[in-house]
């Protein structure tokens, strides 16, 4: 393997190196040892397994230059078109594509292990793994399409405190399929996932926590679990699009089975396909607000403890507009048009407050017959008249 060594002819206040440096065909395979800029003089290829570019050093800027970096070798032998190493940090990658890598083993097309990462105006295409970076990773314009020929294919995957900007992933086939996965206390803003296709399951957006904002998301199809956005913990949604996301066994636009998530001014629509169990937003405890649920095969909203669902327009979910299944939920100002009934009691009822404005010709409640118990003590409630759709005006129990 060849070592590119270059002269340093500037160091700044910050200690870092200015210099600059081309890279060529005849380098590769290369190891980036010293600090500096360094510039793709032309198209690149590679055929062995090993990594193109390998990058040892911290503060280091790789500006492809509009060129691509391509792999030409056996297709299940893709390595790693740029690999840095856990110790290295403050990689930066720009202006350019990488093709055919990331089928083999621990690979990615760009496999960044270090923290404090930054990469823009990229294209990563044809490859098993697209981008792979450590923590505070950022991320502008990169565009990550047609992921597939491994049975865990990922578009973009990050580690914490993460922010992922205008940027786009597409067509990602394989068994256990994701579009972006990024660690805790992260953002993903301004961008598309769509086509994720997993014959086992199919993510658009997995996070730990933190925030998806003024994002679409189209077309995930899992042949046991899909999801548009799935949260592990608190997770703010907000002004994003999702549709179409379809399972056989299960299908869940935005999923946030922890604490404290927001769902916020969003729209949801066509969620489940043939699925036996499907959700437009569900959320364990937090507020779902203002946002537009429609045509989801079971239940728009589904809900366990401590949750506010408010001021939603929840049409055509065909088994229950909002789904209760635990305590102290408040269910107010929604529109609950279309499917069995308008709210379904799937769990514990007690201290929940129900202030609906619309329910427009539906079934008010189902389910309350395992309930019978818990709720016939509620004032000016009268459950023997169920198909009756009545307004609710302050009433708690």
């Amino acid at each position: 393997m060849k070592q590119l060594v270059i002269w340093m002819y500037l160091i700044g206040a910050s200690g870092v190196a200015g210099a600059q440096s081309f890279i060529t065909q005849d380098m590769l395979p290369l190891t980036i040892s010293q600090p500096g800029q360094y510039v793709v003089a032309g198209p690149l290829t590679h055929a062995l397994a090993t990594p193109a570019i390998s990058v040892t050093t911290n503060h280091v800027s790789i500006d492809l230059n509009g060129y691509t970096l391509r792999y030409t070798g056996v297709f299940e032998n893709g390595g790693s078109g740029i690999f840095q190493t856990e110790a290295a940090r403050n990689l930066v990658v720009r202006n350019g594509a990488l093709t055919g890598w990331g089928r083999a083993a621990d690979t990615a097309a760009i496999r960044a292990l270090g923290d404090n990462n930054r990469f823009e105006d990229m294209r990563i295409h044809q490859c098993g793994r697209g981008l792979l970076s450590g923590r505070n990773a950022h991320l502008a314009r990169v565009h990550v399409t047609d992921i597939s020929g491994i049975s865990e294919p990922i578009g973009i995957f990050t580690g914490v405190n993460a922010l992922i900007s205008d940027s786009l992933v597409g067509d990602v086939l394989g068994t256990l399929s994701v579009g972006i996965r990024v660690g805790h206390n992260s953002v993903v803003e301004h961008c598309v996932v769509r086509n994720i296709l997993g014959g086992t399951s199919a993510v658009g957006i997995s996070l730990g926590s933190g925030k998806v904002q003024d994002s679409v998301l189209h077309l995930m199809f899992g042949g046991s679990q899909a999801a548009g956005i799935n949260a592990d913990h608190g997770v703010h949604v907000e002004g994003c699009a999702i549709g179409q996301v379809w399972s056989s066994v299960e299908a869940v636009g935005v999923a946030a089975t922890t604490q404290r998530s927001r769902v916020y001014r969003s729209a949801l629509m066509g969620v489940g396909g043939s699925a036996s169990e499907s959700y437009g937003i569900r959320v364990r405890s937090g507020q779902v607000v203002e946002n537009s649920v429609y045509g989801t095969l079971h239940n728009g909203v589904d809900v366990t403890t401590a949750a506010q669902v408010r001021y939603n327009a929840l049409v055509t979910n065909n088994a229950s507009g909002v789904l209760i299944r635990g305590r102290r939920n408040v269910i107010e100002g929604n529109l609950l048009a279309g499917g069995a009934s308008a709210i379904n009691f799937a769990g514990f009822v007690d201290t929940l407050a129900i202030r609906n404005a619309d329910y427009s010709n539906i079934t008010p409640f189902g389910g309350v017959g395992n309930h019978t118990a818990d709720v016939l003590g509620s004032p000016g409630v009268d459950f023997t008249h169920p198909n009756r759709a009545t307004y609710f005006e302050n009433v708690v129990w």
